[in-house]
């Protein structure tokens, strides 16, 4: 069976589309009756440390200056947990706070927002984060293949 060359070009340009990694941010959710924000940069997401902004619309702001927000989360492909903490306040922007995300590897993550204090709510948010970025001596993943730790491999 041949198939016409316009055709074959048009499904490869499809299925070049198809694997484009999607942005994630902004992503918006509601907590305790608000809109609450998160913005990951990079975006989209990439195995790394990820830096979120969260912000909340919808809640006075003397509620807001007295509130505080944690986060946890999880790898929901392997059920396993993931990055932990607190998040630091925006100190020009009243309702905002921000936190590095170390993420260390490819795979669907869901993160939960614990606001707690004056105004308390949650929220959860799942997104995929990209392959392993490249480093100067190749793939980050395998960045511990050298410098002097190959024979942990050789013996595993």
């Amino acid at each position: 069976m041949k198939i016409p060359t316009a055709l074959f070009f048009g499904l490869l340009v499809l299925s070049m589309v198809a694997v484009a990694p999607a942005k994630a941010s902004p992503m918006i959710g509601t907590a305790g009756g608000a809109h609450v924000t998160l913005a990951l940069s990079p975006d989209p997401p990439q195995a790394g440390t990820e830096r979120a902004t969260v912000s909340v619309e919808g809640v006075a702001a003397n509620a807001l200056a007295k509130t505080t927000l944690s986060y946890n989360s999880m790898m929901t492909d392997m059920n396993m947990a993931g990055p932990s903490g607190k998040a630091q306040p925006v100190a020009s922007r009243r309702g905002t706070w921000s936190f590095d995300l170390p993420m260390s590897m490819a795979a669907r993550l869901a993160i939960t927002l614990h606001f707690s204090g004056a105004w308390s709510g949650s929220t959860t948010f799942t997104f995929a984060v990209a392959g392993v970025p490249s480093t100067a001596s190749g793939n980050a993943a395998m960045a511990g293949m050298s410098g002097g730790h190959e024979s942990a491999w050789r013996n595993a």
